[in-house]
């Protein structure tokens, strides 16, 4: 049988109304999603920024003091020089050996302490003898000290030890004769190993990198190290946008840089130190601190074309159900066929539901309602266009998405469990007890109840927001499902146990059939009708997320229907501390 044309083919203002309503609601929801992905973005590059500038301190703390303790061995070992060249005209060196050990041993940080002559001789120190002497005459730092007498202490940059045979970056000072002329220096030599440990000892990731510099911007160190010339000491290979922040003169900056000596794209944060002439760089590479952001792109797409799909699937199903009125019976089994697969498909999710529980509850919520407005808008717009049975169709569709949009609520009152509380502290059990009761009093004025609390009640260890919670939700329960012509009597017990403490709300309520208890504590599962009793079947569910959190367990025992409940918790005791 050939369709009906006029059927296949209505009224082409409603399709072009149809199709222009999907296009702003799916246009809408991609500019919010762009925008969110924009934005967190942003967030996730300023944690990144905020990170290493941390991280850049916390470095800069380190060897500040580390170069404050080895500038302390210096001047005792100056003081203790300059002590015997007074007394005795000339250095002990036996004596000063000694206290050159002694000082060395004491920083770890130290590869070597010695001494040198007026003349640039390595005279004193660990590995220093007569057939092992070294000259320091032709280096820098000793021509310094030695032509001003004001100078202070010397950082030098790395340089191969004549003695340890190792690069280091010596610390060093002068010492003078009793008429104040130089009569030496002395050295505190600190490996470039132990600073690449330094470095090797800060968290920056797999992509991440964490350096120091000398006063001439060489390379003293770099973790990790860097095979070939660009990873040597004293290379000076930086990215452009370092060496322009240097320049400027900032002691400290951020930057975002892709053309990195291992090519790798990084955000960094560069530190001048004040106590050494030293700068820091530590970066996080972006694929590390990116990828939650990645995850959240990848949901958020999900999110959107999950959306499209469902909006596209019920602009066709309109378009049908103006299409084929005659056979709306047919699509509405259709339509139930459809949602069918889509609660398999829901109950295979229920184990990632945790997860994904906050972000889908927060991020749907707004979508939903602009499906229910724009259902709204539609239904006055084709007022004279829809018979009975597609106006009842688009009811059912407006009215699913409010129950959605409730149960997402539930859904995210679920998810916080754990995640919004308040921390777990010593907490008296009563006292939580007492504020459900206080929160419930119009509810237990309003149905005649009965409430009793005995036991001693103890001190537990436990989120006072969600303890309280927990019993809001079971006394709540009880007072909710009692019988008709029955005044609810609840009796709420506790009870000492080996090592845990056992809590239980009893009811003369309606009761459960043993048969369904197993459904009980489950999300959204429901015993009973919603025009007998309100609920979206999440609050058991709750309880039960609560009590073990804490760490406990739950579980309800009934005779029957009609015989009441009894709700029991089992949670762990706080332990005892010996007296001191």
């Amino acid at each position: 049988m050939m369709p009906d044309k006029s059927i296949l083919f209505p009224d082409k203002g409603f399709a072009v109304r149809l199709l222009l309503i999907l296009s702003l609601l799916n246009g809408t929801l991609m500019l919010w999603a762009g925008y969110s992905i924009f934005d967190s973005k942003l967030v996730y590059e300023e944690k990144a920024r905020s990170t290493t500038q941390n991280l850049a301190r916390l470095l800069d703390q380190s060897v500040s003091a580390s170069v404050a303790r080895i500038d302390l061995a210096l001047l005792s070992a100056v003081d203790e020089l300059e002590q015997q060249l007074r007394d005795r005209g000339q250095l002990d060196a036996s004596k000063s050996n000694a206290f050159l050990h002694t000082h060395q041993k004491r920083l770890a940080e130290l590869s070597s302490l010695l001494v040198a002559d007026a003349t640039g001789l390595v005279i004193l120190g660990d590995g220093v003898s007569r057939t092992n002497q070294a000259s320091w005459a032709d280096r820098d730092f000793f021509s310094a000290l030695r032509d001003h007498t004001d100078l202070g202490m010397v950082v030098t940059n790395p340089i191969s030890g004549r003695v340890t045979k190792i690069w280091v970056v010596s610390l060093v000072r002068r010492y003078n004769q009793p008429d104040g002329s130089f009569a030496g220096v002395v050295s505190a030599a600190i490996p470039v190993t132990y600073l690449g440990t330094l470095l090797s000892g800060m968290d920056v990731g797999l992509k991440g990198i964490a350096l120091l510099r000398d006063a001439n911007l060489g390379l003293i160190v770099r973790h990790p190290a860097l095979d070939g010339p660009s990873g040597a000491v004293g290379a000076k290979g930086f990215s452009k946008e370092l060496g322009e922040g240097v320049a400027s003169g900032q002691r400290e900056f951020s930057i975002h840089s892709k053309g990195s000596a291992d090519g790798v794209e990084r955000t960094s944060s560069y530190r001048r130190m004040t106590d050494a002439p030293f700068h820091i760089v530590v970066g996080q590479g972006s694929e590390d601190y990116l990828a939650p952001w990645v995850v959240g792109v990848q949901r958020t797409i999900a999110s959107v074309a999950f959306f499209f799909l469902v909006t596209s699937a019920f602009a066709w199903l309109l378009w049908r159900s103006q299409v084929k009125r005659q056979q709306a019976n047919a699509d509405r089994e259709q339509l139930l066929s459809r949602l069918q697969h889509q609660t398999q498909a829901l109950e295979r999710s229920n184990a990632e539901l945790e997860q994904f529980a906050y972000v889908a509850s927060h991020d749907l919520r707004q979508p939903l309602r602009m499906v229910n407005s724009y259902m709204q808008l539609l239904e006055r717009a084709l007022a004279d266009k829809l018979d009975d049975k597609t106006r009842e169709m688009m009811h059912f569709a407006a009215d699913g998405a409010k129950r959605m949009d409730q149960m997402l609520v539930s859904l995210l009152e679920y998810s916080r469990v754990g995640r919004k509380g308040e921390p777990m502290q010593a907490l008296d059990s009563r006292e939580a007890v007492d504020e459900a009761l206080h929160f419930l009093a119009p509810a237990i004025l309003e149905a005649r109840a009965t409430v009793r609390v005995t036991g001693d009640w103890p001190q537990i260890v436990a989120s006072r927001d969600e303890f309280t919670r927990l019993w809001q939700n079971l006394i709540g329960n009880a007072i909710k499902y009692r019988a008709a012509g029955r005044a609810p009597e609840i009796d709420i017990t506790v009870v000492p146990e080996a090592q845990s403490w056992r809590f239980c709300v009893a009811d003369n309520g309606i009761g459960i059939d043993p048969e369904q208890i197993e459904r009980l504590f489950k999300v959204f599962q429901r015993l009973h009708t919603r025009d007998q009793y309100e609920g979206n079947g999440i609050g058991l569910a709750v309880a039960r997320k609560i009590v073990e959190r804490h760490g406990g367990r739950i579980w309800v025992e009934s005779a029957g229907a009609g015989l009441g409940c009894q709700f029991f918790v089992v949670l762990p005791a706080l332990p005892v501390e010996a007296p001191t």
